[in-house]
């Protein structure tokens, strides 16, 4: 097999895969996780998954078309079809009330109150290498996006009680041990914790 690599911005890559001597093959795509770690999101010459490739904002003039969930070929970066009249958005911007949290590192939060530092109550830890660690049910998402997510945007990303080292340029969903949900992005990472910006949803 012979792989090319045409274009990467150190966060986004694509380029190509084909059998030696043949002269057709196919494209890839990669971006960088919410940890950091490159993933594959798509290889082929057809139509990717919206929902494989939607975490890594690939430019359209990389990907102008994906399929939705319904199979249907929708064209990216058209306008969205409005939110369904339950759909909740944090303020914008989200003003001082939400900005500048400090996470410590070695501490435990209370999501619930906007990481309060807690004991019991606590929905997740710091650990000394930067990594936030579930606790006492709650939850958190691979699911990252450049903007904040609405309410039903991080009911629908897939949560999960595993470890997740924030990404400074992402936000990212959390749902909380008494069931709510909420977002965060980190401003700021060094070794003695973290500033982040967060919401949690009414």
């Amino acid at each position: 097999m012979e792989f090319s690599l045409s274009q990467n911005d150190g966060k986004i890559a694509r380029g190509g895969v084909k059998k030696v001597n043949e002269m057709q093959g196919a494209a890839w795509f990669a971006g960088k996780d919410a940890g950091g770690k490159w993933v594959i999101a798509y290889v082929g010459q057809g139509v990717p998954n919206c929902a494989d490739i939607q975490p890594f904002n690939f430019p359209t003039d990389w990907i102008s078309h994906c399929m939705d969930a319904s199979g249907n070929t929708v064209e990216r970066g058209a306008a969205p079809p409005p939110a369904a009249p339950t759909d909740v958005f944090a303020p914008d911007p989200l003003g001082p009330a939400w900005s500048s949290m400090w996470f410590a590192s070695g501490a435990c939060y209370d999501l619930d109150v906007l990481f309060t530092d807690s004991g019991a109550a606590c929905d997740v830890y710091l650990d000394s290498a930067g990594t936030l660690r579930p606790r006492n049910g709650g939850l958190f998402s691979g699911y990252a996006t450049l903007t904040p997510p609405s309410l039903n945007q991080c009911k629908a990303a897939q949560l999960s009680a595993d470890p997740i080292a924030p990404n400074s340029d992402l936000y990212m969903c959390f749902k909380t041990n008494l069931g709510k949900y909420g977002f965060f992005v980190a401003r700021q990472i060094d070794a003695s914790g973290i500033v982040f910006d967060a919401y949690v949803f009414p």
